[in-house]
């Protein structure tokens, strides 16, 4: 797991304990459950609508390559091209139901939240980070990142 995801995460779970107060969070954690809740039930239906609707139209998707190399996705038009075309070719899509989704790990604070989730199945490991903002009184994913790990079948 790279270095910038731990540190981001250690000073999200810092601030959190500091600066969200406890009426807060339980409603911005369900509003963001909501909203991932949508974003995973895109991917489940390959609805491409119902999936770019839970990004800002600025956000960026990094893919983080096993050789270290990056690759970003940056804006609306980009993520739908480059999602349209995983929903149709990606095994993970093809065999949705074979994979499993984590319990998420989440750090909330203020308008600014971190949500984690790891997916496995069929020899794949992948974890994702959902960097979330909140605008005009909604969340949605400002930023993507996503790390294969190796798979202990």
């Amino acid at each position: 797991m790279g270095k910038n995801f731990l540190f981001t995460l250690a000073v999200f779970l810092a601030l959190a304990c500091t600066t969200a107060s406890a009426a807060d969070v339980p409603k911005a954690q369900r509003e963001i459950d909501a909203l991932m809740e949508r974003n995973r039930t895109a991917m489940e239906q390959k609805d491409i609508d119902m999936y770019m609707s839970t990004y800002w139209p600025d956000a960026e998707k990094v893919i983080v390559r096993p050789n270290g190399e990056d690759i970003r996705i940056c804006g609306m038009d980009a993520i739908r091209a480059n999602e349209k075309k995983a929903f149709e070719q990606s095994p993970i899509f093809k065999n949705f139901d074979e994979y499993s989704f984590s319990e998420p790990e989440r750090a909330i604070v203020g308008s600014k939240a971190t949500y984690i989730r790891h997916i496995e199945g069929r020899g794949l490991h992948l974890i994702n980070q959902y960097d979330i903002v909140r605008r005009e009184g909604q969340w949605r994913i400002i930023r993507q990142v996503i790390e294969a790990l190796p798979n202990v079948d």
